[in-house]
């Protein structure tokens, strides 16, 4: 009743019940998909929900036939709305089967994204509770520590519920683990939890199935990002087909087109272009963007990366330059406020006197500097950041193997540490000494990873570390546990190394695409002048140039966003990709003319 009474959704599902029978009977593994993507909403509201969506899309689409037919028979009743071709309407008969589609696709997809958090997540989880096992704890109780460990939040989140289930409805440990094991949207889980359960009925070896399972969770990780390098690869084959192949014939077709619409009739006129280059082109880069995110494995970021809180308080910036760099061209008018008049004069300088074009070129160089200038500092910043914290991570492993060898001459932990403050693992050493001195202190662990926690955001580097100090705090610290924890740590390394090879050749593909993609236009347009000019018919080359260009920049942007996610995982790594790739391409539009000349030939 409460659901019925508070909530909106509870409300739909009151008034129209026969609706969640209906969609349902079309998916029958709806329920399924909600536990998966953990959305706490009783099935049958969510199903009626959707259907009384799809019955009000219905409604929409039943008006567009009226406006099909008016639009075709008497265009003028419709007032500004004739402009709009009446197949465009035809599209409000597809808006029901959409909305059906993306009620049953929303909670798919964030299934799919649970799972692909739970990927990363897992092994650590595996390696933990192996870790843990060797120092004599039960994985029932190291699950339950990982609920106040907020590196890892999904699997924090399962272990609540673990000890929900326990101490609120009576259920003894195994089945509580079982019966998570069989709500989360991850494979390796479900395996590690029911394996781990049904050793512990059998009176197995509890110990040698965690550290058995654990390296061959390691090892999937390991081929699955060997799949993963050719998965990429094909989605950059893809992306290039679509968004460079597939543009620059739609761009050569337009340009011919244009050329010769005074003689023969356009198959793509201005509103077909519009829409492909303002709207298509850059909706692809966005979906592929998502695409990849679902399908890389990724670590949780628990705190924004301060990356992005740069490029975001550089937008105000962007959106000046674009104005004084970009609509100075576009409105005149604005030419004349104080600062834009100097900064339009600036591209004009840029322009003709250091790349040397002709007129026509100003408004896609200075959107290009618009946008690539307040995205260096994000873009320079990420590199450092990103070298930073791979350095840490390796000075990290470094030191856990170091540890454990000396851990074997009977040393204290605590000593260990230390002695080890001594040594030098780059970017590492120096927290190390911090983490020394609060040792010497007296400062518990668990406060010394917090803190170290505060100073640094890699993720790989905090888990280790927090794994280091639970082994220590609550496992003994013995020299088998810590070297249960250094061959783990080494073989995330691998899988890191392994992980960056792969994709690294990857960043070559959409260079040459998008150079590829503006010089050959520059140099059809080119050549559609020349070739012109030899039957004296005139080519408008410099609004030609403007209108295919301008957009082109954008789209070059955006690749460059796609190249950082494929290649690191990250859509900061791309800040870096679009500036260099930005310029590549003001050095692409500046010898593309060169490249012409001799196609422009003088008439006999």
């Amino acid at each position: 009743m409460g659901l019925k009474n508070f909530s909106l959704v509870g409300k739909i599902y009151g008034l129209f019940p026969w609706a969640s029978k209906i969609v349902l009977g079309i998916f029958r593994n709806l329920p399924e998909i909600l536990k998966e993507a953990d959305i706490n909403i009783y099935p049958e509201a969510y199903a009626a929900t959707v259907g009384f969506l799809t019955v009000i899309g219905l409604i929409i689409s039943i008006g567009g036939i009226p406006l099909t037919i008016i639009s075709i028979y008497a265009p003028h009743l419709l007032g500004f709305l004739s402009q709009i071709p009446y197949y465009s309407y035809l599209a409000l008969f597809l808006l029901p089967g959409l909305i059906l589609l993306l009620g049953v696709a929303i909670p798919k997809i964030k299934a799919l994204n649970r799972a692909s958090i739970l990927e990363t997540e897992v092994p650590f989880l595996a390696a933990y509770v192996s870790v843990m096992a060797t120092g004599g704890i039960s994985p029932y109780a190291s699950i339950l520590r990982v609920k106040e460990y907020p590196l890892l939040p999904t699997l924090a989140k399962a272990a609540k519920r673990i000890e929900l289930k326990v101490r609120g409805l009576g259920l003894d440990p195994i089945s509580a683990i079982e019966e998570s094991a069989k709500t989360m949207p991850s494979q390796e889980y479900r395996e590690l939890l029911l394996g781990y359960a049904s050793t512990l009925r059998a009176g197995g070896d509890v110990v040698h199935y965690l550290l058995t399972k654990t390296e061959q969770i390691f090892r999937d990780r390991l081929m699955r990002l060997r799949i993963l390098g050719e998965r990429m690869a094909g989605m950059m084959e893809v992306y290039v087909t679509l968004a460079v192949l597939l543009a620059l014939g739609f761009y050569s077709i337009f340009i011919v087109s244009i050329s010769m619409a005074q003689y023969l009739p356009s198959p793509i006129g201005m509103e077909q272009f519009v829409v492909f280059a303002y709207v298509f082109l850059p909706t692809i880069s966005i979906v592929f963007l998502y695409m990849i995110d679902l399908l890389q494995p990724k670590y949780p970021e628990v705190r924004m990366n301060p990356t992005y809180k740069l490029y975001f308080a550089a937008i105000p910036f962007m959106v000046f330059l674009t104005v004084g760099f970009y609509l100075t061209f576009e409105l005149p008018m604005l030419a004349s406020i104080t600062p834009f008049d100097y900064m339009k004069s600036f591209v004009l300088y840029v322009t003709y006197d250091l790349m040397g074009l002709e007129p026509g070129f100003e408004t896609p160089v200075g959107l290009m500097l618009a946008l690539v200038i307040p995205t260096v500092p994000a873009a320079v910043y990420e590199k450092i950041r990103a070298k930073h914290e791979a350095e840490i991570e390796r000075g990290v492993i470094d030191f856990i193997r170091d540890l454990v060898e000396i851990r074997k001459t009977g040393m204290s932990p605590e000593g260990c540490i230390i002695n080890l403050a001594k040594r030098d693992y780059g970017r590492f050493s120096e927290h190390l000494r911090i983490i020394s001195n609060q040792v010497g202190w007296g400062i518990p662990l668990k406060k010394v990873s917090e803190r170290f926690k505060q100073r640094v955001r890699s993720w790989l580097a905090n888990t280790m570390i927090f794994l280091l100090v639970d082994a220590i705090e609550v496992g003994g610290g013995s020299p088998q546990t810590l070297e249960t924890l250094a061959r783990f740590g080494e073989m995330t390394e691998s899988v890191e190394k392994e992980k960056a090879m792969r994709l690294r050749p990857l960043l070559l593909v959409p260079y040459i695409g998008a150079l590829t993609f503006i010089v050959s236009t520059i140099v059809l347009l080119g050549f559609m002048r020349a070739t012109l000019a030899l039957a004296n018919m005139p080519l408008a080359f410099q609004q030609f140039t403007k209108m295919l260009l301008t957009p082109m920049v954008f789209h070059i942007y955006l690749t460059g966003l796609v190249s950082g996610k494929i290649s690191s995982g990250r859509v900061s790594a791309g800040f870096l990709h679009t500036v260099v790739l930005s310029i590549c391409a003001l050095i692409a539009i500046a010898i593309s003319p060169l490249i012409s000349l001799p196609l422009t030939l003088a008439p006999m």
